[in-house]
């Protein structure tokens, strides 16, 4: 995945340049041009030599410690959906705030974020080594969410917006479990729905109607006989 983010950013940078094709989300883009690829187009994508070669980075080590922990089927789902549904949302608030419109946003932003904070809510209370420092998991998590905040004092907090849908995603995901309590209820749901619909085709025979050979009920008359 650190790869692909690499390349990919590369790639759309150079689509951007050469060819017109914006890989980026901007909002404005996808309700007036019709530029419905953007939400998925947009979520590995960094900007800029520094910010590529770190986000690569980031994914690669964060993402390792993750997808031990999960397993590669969750931490890809993870990976696609929280910046996808971070994009979707970005675009309904951009319609209550038109400041969003014509920003350009990348979601490698998003997506390093919430790896970030995913892995330091994942660990909790259990301690880690970053940079020589032996943190607490929530530590861990809080400096992610510290970072997102400086962006938003030092640049401007409309920058910020799907980042921040993200690191909410990512509290559903991870702290509260809420794709595993969904999946939980449907399958409820489902096993419910099959013996209520196996029940209605059921019959109940009265005691002279047993089948031949049974043996009667103890509390009979046919027994007591």
């Amino acid at each position: 995945m650190a790869v692909s983010a690499f390349a990919l950013s590369i790639a759309g940078w150079l689509a951007l340049q050469w060819a017109g094709f914006n890989p980026y989300l901007v909002p404005a883009e996808v309700f007036l041009k019709g530029a419905f690829w953007q939400p998925l187009s947009w979520l590995w994508l960094s900007i800029g030599s520094l910010r590529v070669l770190l986000s690569s980075f980031l994914i690669w080590v964060l993402g390792a410690q993750l997808e031990s922990s999960w397993g590669r089927p969750k931490f890809w789902r993870f990976c696609v959906l929280v910046p996808l549904l971070a994009g979707l949302l970005s675009l309904l608030v951009s319609l209550a705030w038109p400041a969003l419109q014509l920003e350009r946003f990348e979601g490698g932003s998003v997506l390093t974020t919430a790896l970030w904070v995913a892995l330091g809510v994942e660990i909790g209370k259990r301690r880690l080594r970053f940079f020589g420092f032996s943190l607490t998991g929530h530590t861990f998590a809080a400096l992610g969410a510290l970072f997102v905040a400086l962006e938003a004092i030092f640049k401007s907090i409309v920058l910020i917006v799907p980042t921040l849908l993200g690191l909410l995603l990512c509290l559903l995901w991870v702290h509260w479990r809420l794709p595993a309590r969904l999946r939980e209820r449907y399958g409820s749901w489902r096993l419910k729905s099959k013996l209520n619909l196996r029940r209605k085709h059921l019959k109940v025979l009265p005691g002279d109607e047993r089948t031949p050979g049974e043996a009667p009920p103890k509390n009979s008359k046919h027994y007591l006989n």
